[in-house]
C-alpha cells in the first residue's frame, strides 16, 4: 500500500451508493456518479452557508441534483400509471409518488426532489461518520 486511506473519504463513497441503491431501487453506476459529484458541492455547500439563491454553490448543486432525479421520477411516476412495478420492494422514489398532502394531491416534483435529497444528505453524512468512528473505536 502506497498511500494512506482516507477512511472517511472511502466510508462516504460506500454510504451513499447503499442509499442510493436504497432510495431509488438502483445500482446504475452513471446515475449513481451522476448524482455524488454534484452531492459532494451540496454537501460542502451545507456545511459552508447553505443559501438556496441563484449563484451560490448549493442552489446549484441541488439544481443539479433535481435534473438528474427529474427523470427517474418520471420515468417512475409512468410505471406506476400503467401498473408495472419496478423492483421487488417499494424504495423512496415510489413512496414519495404515492404520498398525498392533507388535501389528497400527490406531491409536487420539487417536493420530491427536496425530500430525497435531504434524505440523501442525512443517510450520507451520519451514515459515513458513524462507519468511520467505529473503525476507530
Amino acid at each position: 500500500m502506497k498511500h494512506p486511506i482516507e477512511l472517511l473519504k472511502e466510508m462516504k463513497k460506500v454510504s451513499f451508493e447503499v442509499t442510493v441503491n436504497i432510495f431509488m431501487g438502483s445500482s446504475n453506476r452513471n446515475i449513481v456518479k451522476s448524482f455524488r459529484s454534484s452531492f459532494t458541492v451540496l454537501s460542502n455547500g451545507m456545511f459552508s452557508l447553505p443559501i438556496n439563491a441563484p449563484g451560490f454553490t448549493f442552489n446549484k448543486a441541488r439544481n443539479k441534483i433535481a435534473k438528474i432525479l427529474q427523470p427517474v421520477v418520471d420515468e417512475r411516476r409512468l410505471m406506476i400509471k400503467n401498473g408495472q412495478q419496478v423492483g421487488e420492494k417499494k424504495d423512496l422514489i415510489d413512496i414519495l409518488l404515492e404520498v398525498k398532502d392533507a388535501n389528497g394531491r400527490n406531491l409536487e416534483d420539487v417536493d420530491i426532489s427536496d425530500l430525497f435529497i435531504g434524505l440523501l444528505f442525512t443517510g450520507y453524512e451520519t451514515t459515513a461518520t458513524a462507519l468511520q468512528s467505529i473503525h476507530i473505536f
